[in-house]
């Protein structure tokens, strides 16, 4: 006879006798959300809240065998929460990973199933393992991918990356400056297929290394920019570096930036192409605004080395759309960053800049809040801003399709600026800005909507007032075509909030 649980005395308790609570709040959001947005429709549902004081940090793993699993960290102790597909609790598990003291590398969703990348230090050797675990953290499978001794490593940790399409990560670290130490793990057929070390000669990975990405066909790819300085710009180049991820053969593109400036520096490779893309926003010596993006791009493979790049400047009206018909005096765009890039069916991309600044009002003091942790030491007292974004359309070659201007403005103080700036919803026909338009308890989330043409729409999503929510939008999780999963912090309580485009 199955045993009559008192819920009273049951760890279950804080989820459950709040369940008409939930009821009335997902009706008091539904009704805000159909006076908000109501000629668009979508659902809005939200997740009870959970304390997560005494947290180092939390991912959402997203959708697994039709339930929502989140990973909670908690120093000698890896959580996993379960939730159906309505965000109401099922149950709490203790992530089995052998060892007290293993370190949580990435976690990777599949269909029916999730594995987790851990690593730990025994008898003077360090191990990379990979545990495969099914929607309840119930254990599938554990194997080792790498052990060395521990001098290898002098005992850092692995970033870990995915590629577009899930099947391939990559584990990295840098040793010293120039020793690059990658792992490939082939997620589909459970096995590594590449470990290496590389000593790339007469180059800073760890000072001059801007970004790195592994491709769906298990390739390496990382970008470097070096004498990116008014002082030394005539030496001022950046570097493509291709690492086949079958052979391990290494070769590397140069992109001439002799005589400009770098703004910021991107990243981009179309998977179905197979071609590799540098952009960014540049300036002259004489001025600190952005007066032009450049673009450059080839093929993988292509045995030449350099890539040809394309210098396009902004023109006084499309200054003046960004800052209003009296910017006459303004030379470009001040405090923008190319953020990201979509590639688009055509061959083509779309970069996306936003404007980001900060101002200290101690320069004594620092921040190290990151991306989903806690107690990241004495905060700084900073101000940030996060307000207009800017979308470049570029035909395949790089010719100028359209460019837009969204406007935001948001405003927050030493919170790391984690929920401001916005999250890319991409489908097929059709790209969704959303963003928060306040950083405030009660607030309005809202979205620009653009197609490939480049015609696009404001519109309000949903309020949050009364709501108790405060969202990191950067850091949502889309789940399919028409869902996606945002985690919502507020006085150390952390909920989970969902949102379906019908």
């Amino acid at each position: 006879m199955p045993k009559e649980i008192n819920l009273n005395h049951s760890p279950l308790r804080m989820y459950s006798k709040f369940k008409h609570m939930k009821l009335l709040r997902y009706l008091i959001l539904s009704l805000i959300v159909m006076l908000c947005y109501s000629a668009h429709s979508q659902e809005v549902s939200s997740s009870e809240n959970i304390n997560i004081r005494s947290d180092y940090g939390y991912e959402i793993i997203g959708d697994v065998n039709d339930q929502i699993l989140l990973y909670r960290d908690r120093g000698f102790e890896q959580l996993l929460m379960v939730f159906d597909k309505s965000l109401e609790f099922v149950r709490e598990r203790e992530l089995d990973t052998e060892k007290k003291k293993s370190k949580i590398f990435g976690l990777v969703k599949k269909d029916t199933s999730f594995l987790a990348f851990y690593g730990y230090k025994e008898d003077g050797s360090e191990y990379v393992r990979v545990g495969s675990y099914n929607e309840y953290a119930e254990v599938l499978d554990t194997m080792t991918i790498f052990e060395k001794k521990k001098t290898f490593f002098g005992g850092r940790d692995f970033s870990h990356l995915l590629s577009d399409d899930k099947r391939y990560s990559l584990l990295y670290t840098v040793e010293k400056k120039n020793d690059f130490i990658p792992i490939i793990f082939d997620n589909q057929e459970m096995q590594t297929t590449l470990i290496g070390e590389y000593k790339i000669e007469n180059r800073n990975i760890r000072k001059d290394l801007v970004d790195i990405q592994v491709t769906n066909q298990g390739d390496i790819i990382m970008l470097l920019e070096m004498n990116n300085s008014r002082f030394n710009n005539d030496k001022h180049i950046a570097e493509v570096i291709f690492i086949q991820g079958n052979t391990g053969v290494v070769s590397i593109s140069q992109v001439n930036l002799k005589d400009v400036y770098t703004q910021s520096i991107h990243l981009s490779y179309d998977n179905y192409r197979r071609n590799v893309s540098v952009s960014g926003l540049y300036n002259n010596k004489s001025s600190s605004e952005s007066i032009g993006y450049f673009f450059a791009e080839k093929p993988i493979g292509n045995p030449r080395l350099d890539m040809d790049i394309v210098f396009s400047e902004f023109d006084q009206s499309f200054i003046n759309d960004v800052y209003g018909t009296k910017s006459n005096k303004k030379k470009g765009i001040k405090d923008f960053k190319l953020v990201s890039s979509i590639s688009r069916q055509d061959g083509g991309k779309i970069l996306i800049a936003e404007m980001q600044k900060r101002f200290s009002r101690n320069p004594s003091y620092d921040t190290n809040y990151g991306l989903n942790t806690y107690n990241g030491g004495v905060r700084a007292w900073v101000d940030y801003f996060n307000e207009d974004m800017v979308a470049i359309a570029l035909r395949p070659g790089g010719e100028e399709h359209w460019k837009k201007v969204m406007y935001k403005k948001q405003f927050s103080q030493d919170d790391g600026a984690i929920f401001s700036s916005f999250f890319l919803f991409k489908t097929p026909s059709r790209v969704r800005v959303i963003y928060n338009d306040e950083i405030k308890k009660d607030n309005i989330v809202s979205e620009y909507v653009f197609g490939p043409l480049g015609k696009n729409k404001r519109q309000s999503i949903f309020s949050t007032e009364y709501q108790n929510l405060k969202l990191r939008l950067k850091d949502a999780v889309q789940i399919s075509g028409s869902e996606l999963l945002i985690p919502s912090e507020r006085n150390r309580s952390l909920a989970i909030v969902k949102i379906s485009y019908l």
